[in-house]
């Protein structure tokens, strides 16, 4: 168990990097390669924002998540990435966990899943494993629009912004994980949406794995709009003894405060203490 100073002291090393912005390096169409933090080269489509702003333009946070993926992640774990977009944070792990350990990444959108595939090759990353999969509470379909967001950057506009459409295959990580993983160590939800339906999906890992940790964002308003009772969710989490932490502070943070909270948060569930203070 890593020390909270230990923990600090990794986030302000991160923090300058994040501060200081990165240099991208145009490939042609509409594909951008940086690096990440760890120095790792992703490459990222500009038309999918959420990729493009985590490796040219991050919030601070990151800092945090990345001290979080530095201490609490080591050789040989087996992890998750949920709407893994480009697979900025799917190599970042699969460098820690090394040729080991394994990352399953699920990304709906096919041009960004092939891009994971064209990162781990790139880095040299064998056990990342790229699924052009929806992750819900059961098997199916569902259409999905994407693309054609109005973002202008500052130094790359995409070629084709235009709207996309396909027929994404949705699965659960019950479903797709059975019988092919029996310990899952880390899980990392990009996806702000649907939350409650997603943990629904893996409630066996979560049974069956005493020190498995989540990382996934919160946001109440959103997920009020979409009609769940969070009050419900809340409970659900404790019922599995999980704890609740917040980030970047790693302190634990209880049902009220969450539900009052107007503003999306990252949240760290483990059954064990994340840090200690001594």
């Amino acid at each position: 168990m890593f020390t909270y100073s230990q923990y600090r002291h990794t986030c302000s090393q991160f923090i300058h990097s994040v501060l200081k912005g990165r240099l991208g390096v145009n490939l042609g169409g509409n594909h951008l390669m940086g690096g990440s933090l760890l120095g790792q080269q992703v490459i990222v489509d500009t038309r999918h924002p959420d990729s493009f702003v985590m490796l040219f333009c991050p919030p601070v946070i990151e800092s945090s998540i990345f001290a979080l993926f530095h201490h609490m992640l080591k050789m040989g774990m087996v992890c998750v990435d949920i709407g893994s977009g480009c697979g900025y944070y799917a190599i970042t792990m699969g460098n820690i966990v090394g040729y080991l350990g394994k990352v399953y990444a699920f990304e709906p959108i096919p041009e960004c899943c092939e891009l994971i595939e064209k990162n781990a090759r790139m880095n040299d990353l064998q056990t990342i494993f790229p699924a052009n999969f929806s992750i819900g509470d059961r098997l199916g379909k569902k259409k999905i629009t994407y693309f054609g967001e109005d973002y202008q950057f500052f130094f790359q506009k995409a070629d084709d912004n235009a709207p996309k459409e396909a027929e994404c295959s949705v699965t659960s990580l019950n479903i797709y994980l059975k019988g092919v993983e029996n310990t899952i160590d880390f899980i990392n939800i990009n996806t702000q949406n649907d939350l409650p339906l997603l943990f629904a999906g893996m409630s066996d890992l979560v049974t069956s794995n005493l020190y498995l940790c989540i990382l996934c964002r919160f946001n109440r308003e959103l997920l009020i709009s979409q009609g769940y009772l969070l009050e419900e969710f809340l409970k659900d989490i404790r019922a599995n003894g999980l704890k609740i932490f917040i980030l970047p502070s790693l302190e634990p943070v209880d049902d009220a405060t969450l539900l009052k909270c107007p503003l999306p948060k990252y949240l760290l569930l483990s059954r064990q203490p994340v840090c200690s203070y001594v």
